[in-house]
């Protein structure tokens, strides 16, 4: 009997994999169709791969997307992607240019109609994580090579993990989402070269070639010495920051307060997450207010029993003792 049910078993699961595999043909067709764009899709464990591009060229990104899916596990002990995904893996889109990626944004709102002017909002953009209704993150190849879109994706995937954790349908705060992004993008791949903190944002007149594409122990050291200098911003005052303020520095000190929480154990970097989105303002209102300051600092009570000045001083005393003041580079 056991005989035949693991046979059953192994049909059924063989079937599953057919139709799944036939559902990411019919969706990379369709996208095509609709592009005029060649099209081919990829399949790993957790994720769909439309591309656009040579599929040599996005080899770097499947294995980036994964790592950052497989260092998001191991902190958190989810092991279910469904949990965060549901039951259609995320689309990861790339393109050969931004003339593919304009069209991949108007094939997906003609589709899934997110809100109005999505299709704009996306095209001023180089790179887009969408956590609802299909799931997907995309970008293009021009200025960007397969190297940078490899973190690129790392960092995106961490968009839409903290994002889909107890989704919420709202916005989050610039520091915290981006803070984690670049967590998840550095532990994945030991370095960050998003261009979330890199020109993209707050360091506009900046050369790119100074903070670009910097490995994490370094990141670490440049933290240590913001620290030691007491040259770092308030947790208070980094909370309200819009995207647009938000250089390096600021993203240094926000990715290694996501560091902090994890080491805390990644259950509670989880609970806060779920605090602070349960706490948040139901209005939906990009710009930051009081409401949102209140519901971060009430979910650092719970979690960690601290409030934002406590919290920091915390904080900072664990850099000190944890991150080195000067490293050797790591090489690619």
């Amino acid at each position: 009997m056991n005989g035949v049910l693991w046979k059953l078993i192994a049909v059924w699961c063989c079937a599953l994999l057919c139709v799944r595999a036939q559902d990411t043909a019919e969706e990379a067709k369709e996208v095509a169709t609709a592009t005029g764009l060649q099209i081919e899709s990829q399949e790993s464990e957790h994720f769909v791969f439309l591309w656009g591009a040579p599929r040599a060229a996005g080899q770097p990104s499947v294995i980036a997307a994964e790592a950052a899916w497989s260092e998001f596990s191991k902190m958190s002990g989810v092991t279910d992607a469904g949990l965060l995904f549901g039951t259609r893996k995320p689309l990861v889109g790339l393109f050969a240019a931004k003339t593919g990626y304009d069209k991949y944004a108007d094939w997906y709102d003609a589709k899934y109609k997110p809100y109005p002017g999505f299709a704009e909002n996306v095209k001023r953009a180089v790179f887009w994580p969408q956590p609802t209704p299909r799931i997907a993150t995309f970008t293009h190849l021009k200025p960007n090579t397969p190297e940078s879109a490899r973190n690129i994706f790392a960092h995106e995937i961490g968009h839409l993990l903290v994002m889909r954790w107890k989704y919420h349908n709202n916005f989050l705060p610039p520091w915290f989402e981006e803070g984690f992004a670049c967590w998840i993008e550095a532990k994945a791949l030991g370095r960050n070269n998003c261009y979330c903190f890199s020109g993209g944002y707050g360091d506009r007149a900046t050369r790119l070639d100074k903070i670009n594409d910097i490995e994490w122990p370094k990141w670490k050291a440049a933290v240590a010495q913001q620290v030691k200098g007491k040259s770092d911003k308030a947790l208070r005052n980094l909370v309200p920051m819009p995207l647009s303020d938000l250089a390096a520095p600021e993203m240094g000190k926000a990715w290694s307060v996501v560091d902090f929480m994890a080491s805390q154990g990644g259950e509670k970097l989880l609970l806060f997450i779920e605090k602070f989105k349960a706490h948040w303002p139901k209005d939906i209102v990009f710009e930051h207010n009081a409401a949102k300051a209140e519901a971060q600092e009430k979910a650092l009570n719970e979690v960690f029993g601290k409030d934002f000045d406590s919290f920091d001083a915390a904080w900072r005393a664990w850099v000190l003792k944890t991150y080195s003041m000067t490293s050797a580079p790591v090489r690619k």
